[in-house]
């Protein structure tokens, strides 16, 4: 699980991810990037070094990583809460709890053009295969 923020406006701290990716990645059994909010330039970086991704509620009122999200496979792509901050909508505002997690499945769903109910399973077999679970 790598936490990676870049400057605002900016990749910059992804290109130094995927440079260190490049050297070690046949040495690591997954890499999952925590609430990813690259480009879709990194994206595609990132899926070819066998990537996954979590995305939290920013993905409900902001618009910003729609592109990547719509590269994104969905069997690439978990959902987390990043609790307790980044609430969802309809939840702005307030503390982030873990049962929040649905909105953002939700609005991911929608964003892949996928029925809710296929998205969720399709996290949850990600999430099983990735952890292991």
């Amino acid at each position: 699980m790598i936490h990676c923020r870049p400057s605002k406006g900016t990749d910059d701290a992804y290109d130094d991810l995927v440079a260190i990716l490049e050297a070690v990645h046949p040495k690591l059994k997954a890499i999952i990037i925590h609430f990813f909010v690259g480009s879709p330039r990194v994206a595609e970086k990132l899926l070819a070094l066998g990537c996954h991704f979590t995305f939290g509620g920013v993905v409900t009122f902001a618009r910003d990583y729609d592109a990547s999200i719509a590269l994104i496979p969905a069997d690439r792509m978990m959902a987390e809460t990043d609790a307790p901050f980044v609430a969802p909508v309809p939840y702005r505002g307030t503390r982030n709890e873990p049962a929040y997690v649905v909105e953002v499945i939700r609005k991911l769903a929608e964003l892949k053009g996928m029925d809710f109910e296929a998205f969720r399973a399709q996290t949850g077999e990600t999430v099983r295969a990735v952890f292991g679970i």
